[in-house]
């Protein structure tokens, strides 16, 4: 069933300009402190520092979805580091913010987790959503040398008018869910880009995922133009359910 259609949003992926990658703020973890919400498996699967994955917004601000993911990895043992970029900003969203930042945005929430007793930053993936994704997929040189490489970067739709690529060293596993009918992925080959990114190449995979829009695997439907073109987010549940039982494993996977 589809929830209620939300118009005029200011997030335009478009904004994601945000894809620039030259650097225009650096957060630190005292910064990033009130920003970050860690979400903890609960019972058995609470013993012990967990594994965690770092969730990164997309243009729009907001955390919706990965809130969403948290519940889901939570049931596996996972746990979540979620950063509100947009609050750590003072503002509703991240339009115009280079995705370098953001990838900032996760290096200071390991920072400030590295002696957390919940989480285990040794095991860490990082996971981002439309813009979010693209920050996650350039995040790898945004550490400091002393601190650990993420296991697995998980990207949801990301790249911007038909530019992808990532930067992580070739032991860290690269993950891409792209819907087959997400509007922004067509406008400018952009998913197509972001195949060619990843696929073939070791440790990386390219995830086609099916009847899906962008956002599908959020709770709400959103319609937003850009360019003179028109876009929309619509969730997809079963698409949704079938990227879980994909996502789950390979995250565990990593972590082991």
């Amino acid at each position: 069933m589809k929830t209620a259609l939300r118009t005029a949003v200011p997030a335009l992926p478009a904004l994601a300009a945000a894809v620039l990658l030259t650097a225009c703020q650096t957060t630190t973890a005292d910064s990033v402190k009130p920003h970050v919400s860690v979400v903890r498996p609960a019972g058995a699967a609470a013993a012990g520092p967990a594994p965690v994955v770092f969730f990164l917004q997309g243009t729009g601000g907001g955390n919706n979805r990965a809130w969403l993911w948290a519940s889901t990895l939570a049931d596996a043992g996972i746990a979540s580091a979620i950063i509100d970029g947009a609050g750590l900003r003072n503002r509703s969203n991240l339009a115009g913010v280079p995705a370098r930042d953001v990838a900032q945005d996760y290096a200071a929430a390991l920072r400030l987790l590295r002696d957390d007793p919940r989480v285990d930053v040794g095991r860490h993936a990082v996971m981002g959503f439309s813009s979010g994704g693209t920050a996650a997929m350039v995040a790898g040189t945004v550490r400091e040398p002393d601190q650990p490489r993420p296991r697995a970067v998980i990207a949801f739709y990301p790249g911007v008018l038909g530019e992808c690529s990532e930067n992580h060293a070739a032991d860290t596993a690269v993950h891409v869910f792209y819907g087959d009918l997400d509007e922004w992925g067509t406008h400018g080959g952009t998913r197509d880009a972001c195949r060619r990114a990843v696929e073939g190449k070791p440790g990386r995979v390219f995830h086609a995922v099916r009847n899906a829009h962008h956002g599908f695997d959020d709770s709400v439907t959103v319609t937003w133009s850009a360019g003179g073109y028109s876009f929309r987010s619509e969730p997809n549940p079963q698409a949704r359910a079938e990227v879980a039982q994909t996502l789950i494993p390979l995250l565990k996977a990593a972590f082991r």
